[in-house]
């Protein structure tokens, strides 16, 4: 496990499907603490500018949230204007990477107190997923995803714990991934590279 104080780091993606929020995460610290585990670290995904939403639910019960980005937390730029031949055709969005890449400080919903960790991503296209209707961000590369790794961990040094998200290892139908392979050859050096860079 990815344990943060020994705790085994549970991530709940989609909080508004979860019924009374508060209840599960205590009957989930509980049976952790019944097969032997020092309980459970719970944290929380932030929604997505396309779904989902934290207004109104209860997130005290939570140890903190994530950012979720491409779905929010960071800075769109379209470069739909650029596009060869207009966008006809195109239900979605291109977006800037290098923009989206220039870090944004994760915002808490309204009253959560709680550290809100930093989420980074190597490159995003969901066009496999979606088609015309796809949006992606050009122009992803290395040394852009190094620089916004590296203000992510710089900005999770103020946080206990000091974590950071990468979205994602091989979400391969998002066209967002770091994990080894000859697609895209732009990445191959990844693992080395800007995030041993980022890290120190």
């Amino acid at each position: 496990y990815i344990a943060v104080d020994g705790k085994p780091l549970l991530l709940v993606y989609r909080l508004d499907l979860v019924r009374d929020l508060p209840a599960a995460v205590s009957s989930w610290r509980h049976l952790a603490k019944e097969d032997g585990l020092p309980g459970l670290h719970v944290l929380g995904v932030l929604p997505s500018r396309d779904f989902g939403s934290v207004a109104g639910l209860d997130l005290s019960c939570l140890d903190g949230l994530v950012a979720f980005p491409p779905g929010s937390g960071v800075n769109l730029q379209s470069l739909m204007e650029h596009i060869p031949n207009g966008s006809a055709g195109l239900g979605g969005e291109v977006f800037s990477y290098d923009s989206a890449a220039r870090f944004v400080a994760p915002e808490p919903p309204a009253g959560f107190g709680g550290p809100v960790h930093p989420t980074v991503f190597p490159g995003w296209d969901n066009t496999a997923r979606r088609g015309v209707d796809a949006y992606l961000f050009h122009g992803a590369n290395p040394i852009a995803f190094r620089r916004w790794l590296a203000s992510a961990v710089e900005y999770a040094a103020a946080n206990s714990p000091s974590l950071v998200f990468i979205n994602a290892w091989n979400e391969w139908a998002e066209g967002d991934a770091i994990e080894g392979t000859v697609l895209p050859d732009v990445f191959s050096s990844v693992h080395e590279s800007p995030i041993g860079g980022a890290t120190g």
